[in-house]
């Protein structure tokens, strides 16, 4: 899993997570979004606005969250305001496992690659259990 850190981070914030993410295992941070599959990046006020409730205030400094490469926020990735980088990465790591289950879910699902008459569903185990990918794998698979 390749995460792209966001170009409007500070040069102090991409340092901690270059280091933060390098624990991860099978993720890796890169600069730019070139070939990344998600991006690493401070949740604007707007989005965080949207997202809060009536009574909070709607500028978070340093709050952090995965986005897709099309700039859309994923869902229950936003960290809570003041947090620190190394612990956002920490927060984040699960829903990184799980991104990566799903690409590599995605990646085999080559219809046609395979005579395998499987179905395969990756779906989470949280209190908010959610279908995470779907995957048909060589021909006679219904949905």
């Amino acid at each position: 899993m390749i995460v792209a850190l966001d170009s409007d981070l500070e040069r102090i914030e991409r340092v901690d997570a270059t280091s933060a993410f390098a624990t991860v295992p099978q993720v890796s941070a890169v600069a730019g979004e070139q070939s990344a599959d998600c991006r690493f990046g401070r949740v604007p006020s707007t989005t965080v606005a949207q997202i809060a409730s009536a009574q909070e205030p709607a500028f978070y400094p340093s709050r952090y969250g995965l986005f897709s490469l099309g700039q859309t926020l994923i869902p229950n990735t936003e960290g809570d305001r003041g947090e620190a980088v190394k612990v956002a990465v920490q927060r984040l790591t699960p829903q990184l496992k799980t991104l990566l289950a799903a690409k590599l879910l995605r990646l085999t699902a080559k219809v046609g690659s395979s005579r395998l008459k499987v179905r395969a569903v990756l779906a989470t185990l949280d209190p908010q259990s959610r279908v995470v990918a779907r995957a048909l794998v060589g021909e006679g698979c219904g949905g």
